[in-house]
């Protein structure tokens, strides 16, 4: 049930996650390693979700 509510490729998950990605800014308590660990989480989302992201 979980898995058909947000692993789905709605308009809904698709504005989330690009709203995440646009607001993705480092925060200076994190190290670099977790900084670029979460952006590429962000990156897979979007390729899961067939949408591109270019240069």
């Amino acid at each position: 049930m979980l898995e058909n509510k947000y692993l789905t490729k709605s308009v809904e998950n698709r504005l989330h996650i690009k709203r995440r990605l646009y607001r993705f800014q480092m925060k200076r308590e994190v190290s670099i390693d977790e900084h670029l660990n979460e952006f590429m989480k962000l990156l897979t989302y979007m390729l899961n979700l067939d949408e591109h992201v270019g240069d």
